[in-house]
């Protein structure tokens, strides 16, 4: 059975979704060309933050794959469980966020932020027991 972790949207997310949404106001309220043009990239922007916060997945498969899901505009990317040479969970610097770090390959990452930390890296770590 597929088991499908949400992504965990810290106020990081919601902040940077607020300052692009503010900027995007204020140029379109500067009545040029260029106010107008920056305004669209801007409200483009906006619509491309939100998307990611809201549908961005994490599914581990029954058949051995961890598919990191970004939002409806970008590529899924697949992960062979076999794959992961290590999973830690650390946090960022400055800020009071909550990561977990998948390194798999030789040289590759990818950071995630499920709902349930814990819950997601007992899965993974089960699962890799399962492929060794």
């Amino acid at each position: 059975m597929d088991k499908i972790f949400r992504h965990r949207a810290s106020w990081l997310n919601y902040a940077g979704i607020i300052v692009v949404a503010g900027g995007a106001v204020w140029a379109f309220c500067c009545w040029s060309a260029l106010g107008i043009m920056a305004g669209i990239v801007l409200v483009a922007a906006c619509v491309l933050m939100v998307d990611r916060t809201v549908n961005t997945r994490y599914v581990v498969t029954e058949d051995g794959w961890l598919v990191v899901c970004r939002g409806r505009f970008s590529r899924p990317l697949r992960l062979r469980i076999g794959d992961i040479t290590g999973i830690e969970r650390l946090r960022a610097g400055l800020f009071p966020v909550d990561y977990v770090l998948v390194r798999y390959g030789l040289d590759h990452v990818v950071s995630v932020q499920p709902a349930g930390i814990a819950a997601f890296m007992a899965e993974l770590e089960s699962r890799l027991k399962e492929c060794v």
